[in-house]
Formats: C-alpha cells, structure tokens, sequence
C-alpha cells in the first residue's frame, strides 16, 4: 500500500515534485528520544556499522565486498558516485565504473554501484532476497545531521507551521529541529515496516514511520545511501537502502515530526539480480556476526545500543 497526500524530500536534499507530495533526499538519524548526543559502541550492530561509510563527503554508501580485485560500493544515485570514507580511510572511485540499476519496468532507479580503488578487506554482505513483511523490524544506519536534544513543537492550522512552546494546548505537531554538520557522526536507529511505496525514479521501496517510541528513528539530511539491515538469528542481512523522507504539508525544512514523517526505503531484494551480476554478493555468505572480533574498532554515535531485539518477520 502506497504513502498518499504527504511531502516528499530525498535524504541528499535532493528535491522531486510529485502529484500532491514531495520527496527529499535522507540525511541522519534522529531518534524519538532524543538522546542524539550518546556515543557508545555495540559489538552486536558493529558489523553492520563498519560497512557503511561517507560518499561525497556529503551522503552515505554501502561497502558491498570484494571479488575478482574489484570493490563495489552502493548507494543513492542522486549521492552519486565519488570518494568514499570507510573507518577513516578515504577511497578514490574507479572511473566509468558507475552503474545506475533499473526499475522492473526499466527505467532508472535512484540505485547506484560504483567501484573504488583500494579493498577494505571485508567479506561481501549476504544480500537479503526477499522483501520484508509488515512489522519487520529495520535498523537503518547514515552519517546524517543529528537532532537537537530537546523537542520543538508546532501550531498547525493548515497554514505555515507556528512554532510554541511545550505545554501549550494548541501544540499538535511535535519534533525535533536537525543540528551539526553533514556528514554527521555515523548513527543507528530502527523502525518496523509499515507498508510498500515508491521513491526517488520509482524505485521499489518499504516504508517505516517516526513513532514516538525508544529507539525509533526518522532519517535526516546525510543519511541518503545508508545501509538498512535485518537480523535473522546471528545473521546481519542488508535489506534497503535509505532513500527518501515524506513528510507532512507546510511542515518546516530541517526537521523531523514524530507520526508524521516516514523513511522511505529501496528494497533491494527488488534489485538483487542486478546486483548480483556484479560479483561481490555470493551464495550463502559467512555471518557477518562472525566478523565483529577481526573488523576493526570504531567510535560510533547512535542512542540506544543495548537490548536489540532480533529481526522479525511476522505480518
């Protein structure tokens, strides 16, 4: 089921008129609790964190692996293809190696691989090869903006939003305003699928809302071309790509409305093919759980690292 009625942004900022919506482009996380400023490590998410780094000093991207010599990075086509900064090391793309993915209908996706010079010796990502059911539980990772720590609030009558203050009683839209620089520090946060949608170039994507609950997140401006992982037993699968936030008519740039903003989100399996025929995604893969003792060690900023649940597949 499809997102009506709602603004469309890509995460990069990247902005794309729609019939009665608009789309931008992902940035970074910002979690409903607020607590954006925590900066802890979790070896439990560690394996996925280390695969996604900077794009373009601006967007984020996807560490796919190594084959034949040749490493392949994955993220948004409107990030585009270009340098990439994965734990402090920075790789040069392979020039002409962009490869922009297609739409079943063969037009072009808001997906794109690229190679980079260099191999930071990591083993390819298992791939997950089905789309997620309602109420799968998402963990989405960028280097987006962060969130300021306290909540902003809102007077919406139809018209441009008036700012308040907590308390008032004619507050009916509350937030949070995006802060720091892009790229940010690389965060997490997780999200349950709530349905189907299209984003940027109608690519095929799922859905998760910003809900006012702990540890979910609404991605923000540096966060287009993250990583979206599932956790299948001891198994980190990558599942989508962040790509696009829809939010609410009139609602102020820069910020991010608890039940109103929604992370639009690539479904990859969707693309799978396509992937795979670039040789870095191979069958039955070891765990990259198994991983989180030999990849290095990074400082990463993210609320909540404790108590994650495992990834579920119920409708």
């Amino acid at each position: 089921m499809g997102i009506r009625r709602r603004c469309w942004t890509a995460i990069a900022l990247y902005l794309l008129s729609l019939p009665g919506s608009q789309l931008t482009s992902a940035n970074a996380m910002v979690l409903a609790s607020g607590e954006s400023g925590t900066n802890t490590a979790d070896p439990r998410i560690e394996p996925a964190l280390n695969r996604i780094g900077i794009v373009n000093n601006g967007g984020s991207g996807v560490y796919l692996g190594n084959s034949h010599g040749k490493s392949w990075v994955l993220t948004a086509n409107h990030v585009g293809p270009g340098s990439f900064e994965l734990g402090g090391i920075t790789y040069s793309a392979v020039a002409g190696s962009a490869h922009q993915l297609l739409n079943p209908d063969s037009t072009l996706s808001d997906i794109l691989l690229f190679q980079i010079n260099g191999d930071p010796r990591l083993s390819p990502l298992n791939l997950a090869s089905a789309s997620p059911t309602n109420d799968t539980q998402m963990y989405m990772i960028g280097f987006g903006q962060s969130g300021r720590p306290n909540r902003s609030f809102w007077i919406d009558d139809g018209g441009p939003w008036i700012p308040t203050v907590a308390g008032d009683p004619a507050a009916n839209r509350i937030g949070y305003q995006w802060t720091g620089v892009q790229p940010g520090l690389e965060r997490w946060g997780s999200g349950s699928v709530a349905g189907s949608t299209h984003g940027i170039n109608q690519t095929r994507a799922f859905y998760t809302k910003f809900l006012d609950q702990k540890k979910n997140a609404c991605a923000t401006a540096g966060d287009s071309g993250g990583g979206v992982f599932i956790r299948l037993g001891d198994q980190w699968q990558l599942i989508g790509m962040l790509d696009a936030l829809a939010g609410l008519t009139n609602q102020p740039a820069g910020t991010s409305v608890l039940n109103g903003e929604i992370n639009v989100i690539a479904d990859l399996s969707q693309y799978r093919a396509q992937i795979d025929a670039h040789p870095v995604i191979v069958p039955e893969p070891p765990s990259l759980a198994s991983e989180a003792g030999e990849e290095r060690d990074r400082s990463i900023n993210q609320d909540h690292r404790s108590g994650w649940p495992a990834a579920s597949r119920q409708k």
